[in-house]
């Protein structure tokens, strides 16, 4: 006869196996399982956000594709930690998997580097390409 303990053992081992077939990165790292749901979320809030920035015809609300643009930053610098870290540890997983995790994530990095450098662009002493614009036009003279 079961005793209550081993039970209760076993109703948690169900528990358990269940929650990782259904959520299988708890098992790898649970942080990391609720920093893909969020990257997942973002990923259709930023579809979201894109479709309502283009109000008809060729008119874009500027505020808008502004957000957007925040969100794919961000997106892109989480989704490249995540393939990051899982490439590092994917002697975790299946060969295969560790390859395309590892694939995709050199695929990332050249998404992310342009959106990591945050380098100004320094020409001729100015700080940015506005400002560079600026000065040249306000020395003009009429």
């Amino acid at each position: 006869m079961a005793t209550p303990y081993l039970m209760g053992h076993v109703l948690h081992l169900f528990i358990e196996t269940a929650m990782f077939e259904a959520h299988p990165l708890m098992a790898f790292a649970p942080l990391m399982e609720m920093q893909v749901r969020s990257l997942d979320e973002m990923a259709g809030a930023i579809e979201e956000t894109l479709d309502a920035s283009f109000t008809g015809g060729s008119n874009v609300d500027g505020a808008l594709m502004s957000k957007v643009y925040g969100l794919i930053w961000l997106w892109v610098l989480g989704v490249y930690e995540v393939l990051r870290t899982m490439c590092q540890a994917k002697e975790c997983f299946s060969q295969s998997l560790g390859e395309q995790l590892c694939s995709q994530k050199r695929y990332f990095a050249k998404l992310r580097m342009p959106l990591q450098n945050m380098n100004l662009n320094v020409k001729k002493g100015c700080l940015a390409l506005r400002a560079c614009f600026l000065e040249s036009t306000l020395s003009v003279k009429t």
